[in-house]
């Protein structure tokens, strides 16, 4: 799992690394496409092909929460919101986003769609953080209904722009009292032979637990689909084997793990 600050040299020595089958390149919407309709991919075409290099594959995603949108957008006539936090985000229910959003998936789609090195995509859309439908604080305006309808037709668009490449769509709580239900409801509306898996954030040695919340929605959104995922809560030392295991334990076999735990606990991971 690698950041913005990761740098070429540290990517090299964790590819080399046997147990490593890949890496993440994640940017921001405000990263590539900085001024409207000029794109920028030089940092994915850079991670791409450092990663064919070495034989092994790539997580790509463009994110769209905090700290990830454009300056342009709140311009071009797409509604935002002010959470309490102080965060400018993407109203999770304008119309105007997803016809923007939907135009950049394909652009996205039209140049890595193909790509062979590309394993996996995630879904990004009106985001309550980062990426995903995680909503820690929710518009007052916005309804249950509103969040299916907008995260559906995401799924949509990555269905259209990436038919042959897994994707993932991301397991959390959410506000006002939905819990986990919001994902849930999302995988039910999604075709069991589209390749879209559920994914979270928080796998660590102790959770999820089967029986938690997330645990449950975890479970049940990975029912009968063919990929699941996690990505580590933090770097867990020699409590990151026990994590992977875990995770295993729901079915997942793609994990997104910290460059010092893949350092550090080597003979761990090898073994798995």
């Amino acid at each position: 799992m690698t950041g913005l600050t990761t740098s070429d040299a540290e990517k090299e020595t964790l590819l080399s690394l046997s147990y490593v089958a890949g890496m993440t390149s994640y940017v921001s919407w405000a990263n590539i496409e900085p001024v409207k309709g000029k794109f920028d991919f030089s940092k994915l075409d850079s991670d791409i092909a450092l990663a064919r290099s070495h034989g092994k594959k790539i997580t790509l995603g463009v994110f769209t929460g905090k700290n990830s949108i454009p300056d342009w957008v709140a311009g071009d006539g797409v509604r935002m919101w002010v959470t309490s936090q102080g965060n400018t985000l993407i109203h999770p229910a304008d119309p105007s986003f997803l016809t923007l959003w939907k135009e950049r998936v394909k652009v996205i789609g039209e140049r890595y769609g193909n790509n062979t090195t590309v394993a996996l995509v995630t879904l990004c859309g009106p985001a309550g953080t980062l990426c995903g439908p995680r909503y820690p604080e929710l518009p007052p305006d916005v309804t249950y209904a509103q969040l299916v309808s907008a995260w559906t037709q995401v799924a949509d668009f990555y269905s259209q722009a990436f038919p042959n490449t897994y994707k993932n769509l991301e397991v959390q709580l959410s506000a006002n009292g939905y819990g986990a239900n919001l994902p849930v409801d999302l995988f039910k509306t999604i075709a069991q032979n589209v390749k879209i898996g559920p994914f979270a954030e928080f796998l660590s040695d102790t959770a999820p637990t089967s029986s938690s919340v997330t645990g449950i929605a975890f479970a049940t959104s990975a029912l009968g689909r063919d990929w699941c995922g996690f990505q580590m809560v933090s770097p867990l030392g020699d409590k990151v084997g026990s994590a992977v295991l875990r995770g295993r334990s729901f079915g997942c076999g793609y994990f997104e793990i910290y460059a010092a735990d893949l350092k550090q606990q080597g003979n761990i991971l090898s073994a798995l």
